[in-house]
């Protein structure tokens, strides 16, 4: 008999739609600066990865979903930030005020997984597969202009991703949501001098998976 198949999983926060709508704003202007050859990120899959938990088993998945049932906190406000890029590959938007509900999703799934060394929220917004032009690259993300308004996050789910050789594909498995928010955001700006951790994306493909 032949073992049952695992699930490629990641915890995501469900993001707003006025978060949505300004990172596509975001992709439009980087896709009128023509500087990068590759693939954007489609609406259905923008997304903010809070723990990346990799290819687990059907049984871990009810174990996951329980232990983040437990967590118990108010909506909070979010808002973007910078435009940034995992070199060569990845490039990003920051995501502000989303570290809190990690470090509850990290406290939650301790006895299963480790938690996170350094996290940074970010919703990647384009795949790179060229760029004639690497300067002029980090010069038009150093000019991108995300707004800096602010909008609630009211849930945040389990979900799987599919490697396909046309992109990823994400289906949320369980949702989870978060309480009334509070009458006022507390967000705190974003600045040139945040620090930019080295840490691997989630959505890299493995070595033996089909190229895109």
């Amino acid at each position: 008999m032949p073992p049952h198949p695992r699930l490629r999983c990641f915890v995501a926060l469900n993001l707003p739609g006025p978060v949505c709508a300004e990172a596509l704003r975001v992709q439009d202007q980087l896709r009128q600066l023509n500087v990068i050859q590759g693939r954007f990120t489609a609406l259905e899959n923008i997304h903010l990865t809070l723990k990346f938990l990799g290819e687990i088993t059907h049984d871990q998945v009810t174990d996951v979903a329980m232990r983040l049932q437990t967590i118990a906190m108010p909506s909070f406000a979010v808002k973007l930030g910078r435009a940034g890029q995992f070199s060569p590959r990845i490039i990003w938007l920051q995501l502000i005020g989303s570290d809190t509900l990690q470090q509850q999703v990290d406290k939650a799934l301790t006895p299963l997984f480790p938690p996170e060394v350094r996290f940074m929220g970010h919703i990647t917004i384009a795949r790179v597969k060229k760029t004639r032009q690497p300067r002029v690259l980090a010069e038009a993300l150093q000019a991108l202009t995300p707004s800096p308004n602010a909008s609630y996050a009211t849930s945040f789910c389990l979900a799987q991703s599919t490697l396909n050789p046309e992109g990823p594909k994400y289906e949320p498995l369980h949702h989870f949501p978060l309480a009334i928010p509070p009458t006022q955001p507390d967000i705190p700006p974003a600045t040139q001098s945040d620090p930019l951790p080295p840490i691997p994306h989630p959505d890299t493909p493995p070595s033996d998976a089909p190229p895109p």
